[in-house]
């Protein structure tokens, strides 16, 4: 296929193929005006490369998504030995307030 930079003209289906979308939607976007292109041989439509550009300059960024869950602080990691080190530290914390559930 040739790039935007290299061809002066698009049919309705090379845009359609290149934007993945349908032809009609292209011919959508022409007849609302969105799209200025004109016409060859009564219903074959040419979209100037220029036209295309301005039109992808105009649409705006896709909207960023916002995560559904909320970061949480890292948590600190401590090798433990044994069970008992274990409780030792877990009854270390609950005595000094540092619950890290």
């Amino acid at each position: 296929m040739v790039s935007s930079e290299e061809r002066l003209v698009w049919t309705v289906r090379e845009l359609a193929e290149a934007w993945k979308s349908h032809p009609q939607t292209i011919r959508t976007l022409i007849k609302d005006g969105r799209l200025k292109a004109f016409r060859i041989r009564d219903s074959e439509w040419r979209i100037p490369a220029t036209e295309v550009e301005r039109y992808m300059y105009d649409q705006p960024l896709p909207a960023t998504t916002t995560p559904t869950a909320t970061p949480t602080a890292p948590r600190e990691v401590v090798e433990l030995h044994s069970a008992e080190a274990a409780e030792r530290l877990w009854e270390h914390r609950m005595l000094h307030g540092q619950d890290n559930n």
